[in-house]
């Protein structure tokens, strides 16, 4: 099933975006009408104080040396606003974010 979705969606070309501490891997779809979608990393400040242990949760990677990376999935139909080099904080610039998670038999996440 989530194969034929990701084929009905079509091509999409990704580009990477860079600004400081901000990583954006952006796909664009080939076709019109179709959502945009963003991979936004945010890498840890190397002046800033190290971070304990990594929160269980689907945006807190921590790498096998202990570093801790911010990583989220966004969409938005229509794709960046023009003019939009980095996305820094998608939520506010009109993305929606993707989670996935265990549903239970109550219906509650």
């Amino acid at each position: 099933m989530a194969g034929a979705s990701a084929r009905a969606l079509g091509r999409y070309g990704w580009t990477l975006r860079r600004a400081g501490l901000v990583v954006n891997y952006l796909g664009m779809p080939a076709r019109s009408g179709q959502p945009a979608f963003l991979l936004a990393i945010q890498e840890p400040d190397p002046l800033a104080a190290p971070h304990g242990a990594a929160p269980a949760d689907e945006e807190h990677h921590q790498l096998a040396d202990g570093t801790l990376l911010h990583v989220s999935i966004w969409m938005r139909p229509g794709g960046p606003a023009p003019g939009e080099a980095v996305v820094a904080v998608p939520a506010a610039e009109g993305w929606t974010q993707l989670l996935a998670g265990l549903v239970s038999a109550e219906g509650g996440a």
